[in-house]
């Protein structure tokens, strides 16, 4: 298992799922945003750790990786953005549970905006 929290002490604004989803996200965002070495270096680390905890960043990082995320997950919710989980697992289960996994996150970060600010 592996978390996205996006607020403190604000457990439904929390993204709980498989490793390979997490790992896949971060990949996922990873590429819309190849160049960007802070970003890289965050995901690395929350990918070591199985861990994201946004609301411990400072606010503009916070705010900037939030928005990333979210950009990641409707790009490929909506198709705009092809995610590397068709070339790595090729498997339409794992791919509709990870649609269905982006969806959730979508939820949790628009909890955290609207109830735990």
């Amino acid at each position: 298992m592996a978390v996205i929290s996006f607020a403190e002490n604000c457990s439904d604004a929390a993204w709980v799922v498989a490793g390979w989803a997490f790992r896949q996200l971060l990949a996922d965002v990873l590429t819309l945003h190849p160049n960007d070495t802070g970003l890289a270096s965050v995901c690395e680390q929350a990918e070591a750790v199985g861990y994201l905890r946004l609301g411990c960043l400072d606010k503009p990082a916070a705010t900037k990786l939030t928005s990333e995320i979210k950009e990641t997950a409707a790009g490929v919710l909506a198709g705009r953005v092809r995610s590397g989980i068709m070339d790595r697992f090729n498997d339409e289960q794992m791919t509709k549970e990870y649609l269905k996994g982006l969806r959730m996150l979508l939820d949790a970060a628009e909890v955290a905006e609207g109830h735990c600010a």
